[in-house]
């Protein structure tokens, strides 16, 4: 695994599930420590998904969350179903039962999309406080990304052969899932393509085919999380070995 240059990435393989979220979590420490040293700030995309959900409990424990200024970090999501913060579906709603609820972050600091609102509505609110957070930082983008996979390619809420794959000036839009929830708001490959880093977690063995998929050649359109590729940062990959077992080499 290639780490600490700008352009680079890596595959991490875990042997299960909770080797994989104390990994990513050191992985986050690391690099907002690092960010807050250097720059005074750090800046990382939550997502949804039950892998992100061991994460953020073990953020939430006292001997790591201790050792995070969460005064200087500032949290937002990478993508959100259009439903109400409380709603047992939205990612914010996990993440602050998981991470939120238990640590000493100041309210400013936390940034939910805002998946009650109109989709179109909410993703221009949602652009231009991301554009006002990232001018006022001098950044063109955010420090950590953190994504998943689904069963069909998709990683945020960029799905297969959607319009929104396309998409070369905004920065978040509005998506349709094909199942589940329908109404979607997402950041964008223009957007996330930007980060200093970006963390894929997949775990399980109901990944293992998507996954090997991702690293074959082939068309963004049919396997939307091939077209995150970093321009100037980081791609690493946190995979435990059942997800990775039809992976080559």
């Amino acid at each position: 695994m290639n780490e600490g240059r700008k352009g680079s990435s890596g595959i991490r393989v875990f042997p299960d599930p909770e080797a994989l979220s104390h990994g990513a979590s050191e992985f986050f420490v690391s690099l907002a420590l690092a960010a807050i040293h250097n720059q005074g700030r750090f800046s990382a995309a939550l997502s949804g998904g039950s892998t992100p959900r061991h994460l953020y409990r073990l953020l939430a424990t006292p001997e790591i969350s201790a050792k995070l200024p969460w005064s200087k970090i500032d949290l937002f999501w990478s993508d959100e179903r259009c439903v109400p913060p409380d709603h047992r579906e939205s990612n914010y709603g996990m993440a602050r039962e998981e991470l939120l609820s238990k640590i000493s972050i100041p309210r400013e600091n936390i940034h939910p999309m805002p998946g009650e609102m109109n989709p179109k509505e909410g993703a221009l609110q949602y652009e231009n406080e991301l554009k006002r957070y990232l001018s006022k930082n001098g950044q063109k983008g955010l420090d950590l990304v953190l994504l998943g996979v689904g069963n069909d390619g998709h990683t945020a809420s960029l799905f297969p052969y959607a319009a929104t794959l396309e998409e070369k000036n905004r920065l978040v839009v509005p998506a349709t899932s094909p199942v589940g929830t329908r109404r979607r708001l997402t950041m964008t490959f223009t957007l996330l393509n930007r980060s200093g880093s970006v963390l894929f977690c997949v775990s399980g063995g109901a990944k293992a085919a998507v996954l090997a998929k991702v690293f074959q050649p082939g068309a963004v359109a049919k396997i939307p999380a091939r077209g995150i590729r970093p321009s100037a940062g980081e791609l690493h990959w946190f995979v435990d070995r059942d997800a990775a077992v039809e992976m080559k080499g």
